[in-house]
């Protein structure tokens, strides 16, 4: 499984960086004027696309330090917001620069989650 999640991480981390750099919606309706319950669809969105990055990176490269990892996820989640910065059909907007990051913490805790789990015997096979 981990030499699974070793190939799938940089896969993840190209497929984030490119989703960041090329047009998306064009002259269409776009993600910025959806609203659910007065919160615009894309700021999930961006949060969502940066959930997996900790648990693929850190399962996939156990001998990485957490905080590297989740250091790096960061500065990935900043990056892809700043380098819009600099391209014409792209818009940098600091609502989603923290959406990303709030993705980034959200997948540390789902990592945690999941580790907790694995990790506890439950009740039943203790008995």
């Amino acid at each position: 499984m981990q030499s699974i999640l070793k190939y799938l991480s940089p896969i993840y981390i190209i497929l984030v960086i490119l989703i960041s750099l090329v047009p998306i919606g064009g002259t269409s309706e776009s993600l910025n004027n959806i609203h659910v319950l007065s919160f615009r669809l894309d700021y999930l969105l961006h949060a969502l696309v940066f959930i997996p990055l900790f648990p693929l990176w850190r399962w996939g490269w156990p001998h990485h330090n957490a905080w590297m990892v989740l250091f790096a996820g960061l500065l990935l989640a900043v990056a892809t917001e700043a380098v819009q910065l600099y391209i014409p059909y792209r818009a940098y907007n600091i609502n989603d620069l923290l959406a990303n990051a709030a993705g980034v913490l959200l997948g540390v805790l789902v990592a945690l989650v999941i580790q907790l789990s694995i990790r506890k015997p439950s009740a039943k096979q203790n008995l």
